[in-house]
């Protein structure tokens, strides 16, 4: 499995801040993984959010080990009163 460094911009408690998050491509679509499980075979995906592929973009190498930009807010469903749909 792939993960992509990304930079993004997320909803916690009301408040918005710019982090790098993991994600990954499931059937096509990008999903933030939100949270990791580490298992006898390593780390796996425990819980994750689906994204917009329209907003995922690759970025220029310059920015190192970040490939990726999602260019909506991502609402923390564990961290808000509006629950989302985070998949475990």
């Amino acid at each position: 499995m792939e993960v992509f460094k990304t930079r993004c911009l997320v909803k916690r408690d009301g408040k918005n801040a710019h982090q790098n998050a993991d994600v990954i491509i499931t059937d096509g679509v990008p999903h933030l993984v939100m949270e990791w499980k580490i298992t006898p075979e390593g780390e796996t995906p425990a819980a994750t959010l689906a994204l917009d592929p329209k907003f995922f973009h690759r970025l220029d190498p310059s920015w190192g080990v970040v490939t990726h930009v999602y260019k909506l807010t991502i609402k923390d469903p564990r961290h808000s009163k509006e629950r989302g749909r985070v998949k475990r």
